[in-house]
């Protein structure tokens, strides 16, 4: 008993030292263990991606964004944040269309830009409107919201726009209102 007691109290002592210290590796492998994906299921998420093709003229578009994410079971749409159109026009001008957020159907090559949409011209004309779909391939637009533009001869506030023919169109829906400016004097004449 001399011996067995002490013997016995070292065993269970070796136990317990055997335990807590396999319970302390344990939970650092918890704590090191990687936290929470950010993504969600079934969706592909890019950041800065940037999509180039060309339109039936042979013209090259390119879109870039921030952010852009499609949904696994919806393959041809994809969703931008802040994205950027750079399109070049038959007659080797180009135009630039950026918005908030965006997107993309690749299956009609469209592209539906909203929240605060800037077109600008190589020619110097900018136009600004909540949203806007453009179709790609036949560089043709239209939204249903006013538009506001201005350039080198003047400003124009519509109630709405439709581009037709490649660009070579452009039909401003009323009531609308036309501000030339006057080459001789710099003042604007309505």
């Amino acid at each position: 008993m001399k011996f067995a007691l002490p013997l016995a109290a070292l065993v269970i002592i070796g136990v317990l030292i055997t335990h807590m210290t396999d319970s302390n590796t344990q939970q650092k492998n918890v704590a090191s263990l990687p936290s929470a994906e950010k993504t969600t299921p079934g969706l592909i998420e890019l950041i800065q991606p940037k999509f180039q093709d060309v339109d039936t003229d042979g013209n090259p578009y390119t879109i870039t964004a921030d952010k852009a994410v499609r949904a696994v079971d919806t393959p041809d749409m994809v969703l931008f944040t802040n994205p950027v159109a750079d399109i070049m026009l038959k007659d080797n001008s180009w135009l630039a269309a950026k918005a908030k957020t965006g997107t993309f159907d690749r299956k009609n090559d469209t592209l539906e830009l909203k929240d605060n949409v800037d077109i600008f011209h190589d020619s110097g004309y900018e136009l600004r409107t909540q949203d806007i779909v453009i179709s790609m391939k036949q560089k043709t637009a239209y939204t249903a919201k006013p538009v506001n533009a201005q350039g080198p001869v003047g400003m124009l506030s519509a109630q709405n726009m439709s581009i037709l023919n490649h660009g070579e169109m452009v039909i401003f829906g009323g009531p609308a209102k036309l501000t030339i400016f006057s080459l001789h004097t710099g003042k604007a004449r309505g």
